[in-house]
């Protein structure tokens, strides 16, 4: 990254500069006792952009990966209940796995119904 660019994505002190991204999958699970069902879910997930290059590819890696899936398949999954909020703290980690820090992931199930997670010290 030039000097230039890397000086004009400084936020001045206090201040954090964020990017958002957003995207959508379609997945099944199971949980709570429900019956199988499935949701064209959206993500959105922010970024801070602190004095760091930012690179999206990992967030559509990711996604890509949890389309199309059931989500009670994947290893995580087995462990977790594929609630929103375990989603959202899935895609979290996969990203920082991918290295790229998520600041915040909300998943929506559908308008007006969605779970997130923060990540605290980011």
């Amino acid at each position: 990254m030039s000097k230039a660019i890397k000086k004009a994505i400084e936020a001045p002190r206090g201040y954090h500069y964020f990017h958002i991204l957003e995207g959508f999958f379609v997945a099944s699970h199971k949980h709570y006792g429900e019956t199988l069902h499935g949701h064209n879910f959206r993500c959105r997930v922010k970024l801070r952009l602190d004095r760091t290059e930012f690179n999206c590819a990992c967030f559509s890696q990711v996604i890509r990966g949890l389309d199309y899936q059931h989500l009670n398949r994947i290893p995580y999954f087995r462990k977790f209940t594929p609630s929103t909020e375990h989603i959202a703290r899935y895609i979290a980690e996969s990203m920082a796995s991918l290295g790229c820090q998520a600041f915040e992931v909300e998943v929506f199930e559908t308008d007006g119904c969605s779970g997130g997670v923060t990540i605290c010290g980011s």
